[in-house]
């Protein structure tokens, strides 16, 4: 994650189901990430936050722009 944006907890735990494991933010609950490996987990749950709206908003990248467009 980038390092201007601010630090939140993840947590990563075994998945028994799929027998990977799963990324899970405290800040963000909605916000999960699987992988066969932690690092993988990991990877994509810091995906899933970079997109998240509060954090796009508070980044002030959620900033549309109108347009004329049909």
């Amino acid at each position: 994650m980038s390092d201007d944006l601010k630090q939140v907890e993840i947590i990563i735990r075994p998945d028994p189901k799929s027998g990977g494991f799963v990324a899970l933010c405290t800040e963000y609950p909605e916000c999960v990430g699987r992988g066969k490996h932690r690092v993988q987990a990991l990877q994509n749950v810091e995906a899933a936050i970079s997109y998240h709206p509060d954090r796009l908003r508070k980044s002030g990248l959620a900033q549309g722009k109108q347009t004329n467009a049909r």
